[in-house]
């Protein structure tokens, strides 16, 4: 993903927090709405990916027999689903109880669902461009193996649960909306263009 288009994904819902009074939870909610697609789209490169094994570090394609593969994915796609699922399900779960997504005395309905709606594409079109960048463009589906591919959502999903549940908890505690909801964007965003810069990292190593 490319450092604009993660400026632009998180750049909407901070003009949300700050001008449209959006609750800390809304916030919280719009990413984790994120965290599935993620999920979603896991689930396609899993599927279409090539390979199971890697050599070393070195992401290669390996002679994988097409039964091997089949089996592999017949095991490993449901299981990831199930297992991202309980986590997905665990932070929703938390945000509903802890926060109040929708505030009558902000915006009515109507408007609330547009603008929620704009930001949530912004997202899942920033997450459908990284797809394309990262992983289809460079054809990884023909070396990064599968075990790889199921695990690399959950470093975020973790990140995301320390810090979204635990901060709208201590919101609601200290009653800090504005300050969570800009603390939390923040965070997401430095986390984001630091992974972005390692993994071009990666990827000047093994060229």
């Amino acid at each position: 993903m490319s450092i604009p288009v993660i400026i632009f994904m998180n750049l909407v819902p901070l003009l949300g927090i700050i001008f449209l009074g959006w609750s800390g939870g809304m916030i919280a909610s719009l990413y984790a709405l994120e965290t599935i697609f993620i999920g979603f789209l896991t689930v396609i490169k899993m599927a279409i990916t090539q390979n199971i094994h890697t050599q070393g570090h070195q992401l290669v394609a390996s002679k994988t027999s097409s039964g091997e593969l089949f089996l592999a994915k017949l095991f490993m796609i449901p299981f990831f689903m199930f297992h991202y699922g309980v986590f997905v399900l665990a932070q929703g779960a938390i945000i509903i109880a802890f926060s109040v997504v929708y505030d009558k005395n902000s915006f009515s309905k109507t408007q609330f669902w547009v603008i929620f709606s704009l930001s949530l594409v912004s997202v899942l079109v920033g997450q459908c461009i990284s797809f394309w960048r990262d992983f289809l463009k460079p054809k990884l589906y023909k070396t990064k193996a599968i075990i790889e591919l199921m695990a690399e959502p959950y470093a975020r999903v973790f990140i995301q649960q320390f810090v979204a549940v635990g901060g709208i908890v201590l919101s609601n505690v200290f009653k800090w909306e504005l300050v969570f909801g800009i603390l939390l964007i923040l965070f997401k965003t430095i986390y984001e263009v630091c992974l972005h810069y390692i993994k071009e990292a990666k990827k000047k190593q093994t060229i």
